[in-house]
């Protein structure tokens, strides 16, 4: 037979410690912000091709005194400003080191602006020499006269597809040299040398 007395002791203690961790947990990122051993020494870059880890760390703007168990937040957005970022996520690795994931945007197109300038799947031109980069895209123009900027509907769906042609078949889309909106829906391809 059970005492009664037994099972309101524990159903007590177990209350008590309830209440303490609810007390506690909050306060424990405060608590470990302020130990030196959490400090961040390291800003680890990953996921960059055409941006340097440089410039992300220059962006990033991590202050000397930051804590791994600081908000993350501020630093994504200011990394996530940079025009060749796509997206962002930023990590902590433990005891000191945050880890900035990047995913870049993909150049898929060279629009005739006059200048040939990369544009991503978009249509938003990014700021990369096609020189130094050594980029081997299709031209991207619009067939007919358009309202607009360079970037409207017409170029905008090109680049989409362009970029969807390029992920599905690589090697077919290596041979592309001209993509041609035609209107906001249609695209022709030129394959091979352009004249």
């Amino acid at each position: 037979m059970r005492r009664p007395g037994r099972f309101v002791g524990w159903l007590t203690a177990a209350l008590l410690i309830g209440w303490g961790l609810s007390w506690a947990v909050p306060l424990v990122p405060g608590a470990l912000a302020r130990v030196d051993w959490f400090r961040v020494r390291a800003l680890r870059v990953e996921g960059v091709r055409y941006l340097t880890a440089a410039d992300v760390e220059r962006a990033a703007a991590v202050p000397a005194h930051a804590n791994l168990w600081d908000d993350v937040a501020p630093v994504a957005a200011r990394v996530r400003a940079l025009t060749m970022v796509k997206e962002v996520r930023v990590s902590r690795r433990l005891p000191g080191t945050l880890v900035v994931s990047v995913q870049e945007r993909r150049p898929v197109g060279l629009l005739p602006t006059p200048t040939l300038e990369p544009v991503d799947e978009d249509g938003r031109r990014l700021p990369l020499d096609p020189a130094l980069h050594r980029l081997d895209l299709p031209v991207i123009r619009a067939g007919r006269p358009t309202r607009g900027p360079p970037a409207s509907a017409a170029i905008a769906a090109a680049t989409r597809e362009a970029a969807r042609l390029a992920e599905a078949d690589p090697e077919f889309w290596g041979g592309v040299s001209v993509v041609t909106a035609e209107g906001s829906r249609d695209v022709t391809l030129e394959w091979g040398d352009a004249p």
